[in-house]
């Protein structure tokens, strides 16, 4: 289990390096992942690239599509109402419709990726931490 967990850390950090870089500029991602000690394939970077490409681009065209929806509704009433309490799974759950379906697989896919940002920063951090330990320990 660990072991998948850190596969999954390093995918997500190669991916932070090729959004760095644009999607495009794959000699210097693969140089910076080999500087960072990841064996990458140099071709499976680059397909990697163009796949992420397409599904950024995709999730950044659905967002839009459904903040245009909010903006051209002609109700008065706010398109998100914020409650004293947030919903629990169980009132999430048992709402959905088979419109929203999409509304929420979005928002999961959205929750997902900042988990993994958030884990590729942690293990930034924890990183430097181990580093400074070390420094200060001699």
């Amino acid at each position: 289990m660990f072991n998948k967990k850190l596969q999954v850390e390093k995918v997500e950090m190669v991916k932070k390096i090729i959004r760095k870089y644009d999607y495009g500029n794959y000699e210097a991602t693969h140089k910076e992942c080999v500087e960072l000690g990841l064996n990458v394939n140099r071709p499976a970077l680059d397909r990697l690239g163009e796949k992420l490409q397409m599904l950024d681009s995709q999730a950044k065209s659905k967002s839009k599509l459904l903040f245009d929806e909010v903006d051209a509704s002609d109700d008065k009433e706010p398109a998100i109402q914020l409650s004293p309490e947030p919903p629990t799974a169980m009132d999430v759950s048992s709402n959905v419709s088979s419109g929203e379906y999409g509304q929420f697989s979005n928002r999961a896919d959205e929750i997902t990726y900042e988990l993994g940002a958030l884990r590729i920063r942690e293990n930034e951090l924890l990183k430097e931490l181990s580093v400074i330990r070390k420094k200060t320990s001699n």
